[in-house]
C-alpha cells in the first residue's frame, strides 16, 4: 500500500478505536478484508517462503542506511525527516524511534482524543490517526528519500479535498 510498512503503526490504534466505539461490525469486516487480502494478493501469489523474507527485511534497514550514509551522505543532507540529526553513528537508535513512535504515537493520540473528546469525538479521528501515523514513520525513517515524502503529502491533499467538498455540500 502506501508504503511497505508505512502504515502498519495505525492499525493497532484504529482496531482500539473500533473495539472502543463497540463497531463491531467494522471491526469484523476489516479483520475479515486484511486476511483476505493477504491470502489472495500475497499469500497464493509468492508463497510463506516470500513472506518470511520480507518480514525480516527491516532488520537489514540499518545496514542500508549505513551504506548509503557512506556512499551517498547528501541524500540525507538534502531530504526532510530526522535522520541527519541521528547522523551515520546512531542508525539503529533512530530505528528503534522510528517503530516505537510509528506504534506509540497514533495509540497515544487515539487514547487521548478519546479522553478529550468523551462527549463527542470528532468523525476524522482514523484520519488523523493515520496522518500521524505518516509524519512519524517518514520523519524518522533510516534512509529518507525524497520521493518518499509523496505519500503523507498526498493524503493530506486527499484529505483536505475530502474536507472541503464535505463542506461545500452541506448547505
Amino acid at each position: 500500500m502506501l508504503s511497505r510498512y508505512a502504515f502498519i503503526g495505525w492499525i493497532p490504534a484504529y482496531l482500539l478505536y473500533l473495539v472502543l466505539e463497540r463497531r463491531w461490525k467494522y471491526l469484523l469486516w476489516f479483520a475479515l478484508s486484511g486476511a483476505a487480502c493477504f491470502v489472495l494478493f500475497f499469500l497464493i501469489p509468492v508463497g510463506w517462503s516470500t513472506f518470511v523474507r520480507l518480514a525480516t527485511l527491516p532488520g537489514d534497514y540499518i545496514a542500508f542506511a549505513a551504506r548509503v550514509w557512506k556512499d551517498s551522505p547528501d541524500v540525507f543532507t538534502t531530504a526532510p525527516g530526522l535522520a541527519w540529526f541521528f547522523g551515520p553513528r546512531r542508525i539503529a537508535e533512530l530505528h528503534r524511534v522510528l517503530v516505537i513512535g510509528s506504534f506509540t504515537a497514533p495509540l497515544l493520540f487515539m487514547a487521548f482524543s478519546y479522553w478529550k473528546f468523551r462527549e463527542k469525538r470528532p468523525a476524522n479521528l482514523p484520519l488523523a490517526m493515520l496522518k500521524l501515523t505518516l509524519v512519524v514513520f517518514y520523519c524518522c525513517i533510516d534512509v529518507p528519500y525524497l520521493y518518499l515524502f509523496y505519500t503523507s503529502s498526498m493524503v493530506s491533499l486527499v484529505a483536505v479535498t475530502l474536507a472541503l467538498r464535505e463542506k461545500v455540500a452541506t448547505p
